[in-house]
């Protein structure tokens, strides 16, 4: 027979037929990819779950041991990017655990802080003031654990912990600001109370 004699009508469409296997054999490997995907990711282990639990071991849950770093990433990270001017940690002994670029604080100044704490305790007289980096500064607000004092338009907080004082310094005065660098000072003192400091 020749090819003119054929009823094309009758043959398959090879075309389309080959068109539609294509796709099918296509539809199959996506079906399969994707079910691959969630049979990997069902298999993996909750990764956000095991970085919140890590992150709750590190950083502010666990006081560093070494001390010329470790304190001084408290100094950077809690007290300056959280909104203080200044800001420091000495130890009750008088020796400056770490300290802010630019803020100076001699042996003088942290004896008169510790001075403050302790007339407080004895129940001492009650000074209008004090001394602290060579300015004078008239308190704000006094308690066993928190001094606050006024110098112009400057702000400075004392916090005691059991082994230290932190200090923090804020600019403008104003009760918005000394709200703001109250609350920096007393949460990073409270976790330091609890880490035994």
């Amino acid at each position: 027979m020749r090819d003119s004699q054929v009823d094309k009508s009758s043959l398959p469409d090879l075309k389309r037929e080959m068109d539609a296997n294509r796709a099918a054999q296509k539809y199959n490997e996506i079906s399969n990819n994707v079910d691959q995907r969630w049979q990997v990711k069902a298999n993996l282990p909750d990764l956000k779950t095991e970085m919140e639990a890590s992150r709750a071991a590190e950083s502010f849950n666990e006081v560093p041991n070494n001390y010329s770093l470790g304190w001084q990433d408290y100094v950077n990270t809690h007290m300056i990017q959280q909104g203080l001017s200044d800001g420091a940690i000495v130890g009750l002994d008088g020796g400056i655990w770490a300290n802010s670029n630019g803020f100076h604080i001699q042996k003088a100044d942290i004896d008169e802080v510790s001075k403050l704490f302790h007339q407080f305790s004895l129940d001492s007289s009650n000074p209008l003031g004090f001394n602290f980096g060579g300015q004078v500064y008239s308190f704000a607000s006094r308690t066993e654990s928190v001094v606050i004092g006024k110098h112009w338009s400057m702000g400075l907080i004392f916090r005691k912990t059991q082994k230290a004082i932190l200090i923090g310094a804020f600019r403008p005065y104003g009760s918005i600001q000394q709200n703001k660098s109250e609350y920096i000072i007393n949460t990073l003192a409270d976790h330091l109370h609890q880490s035994g400091y």
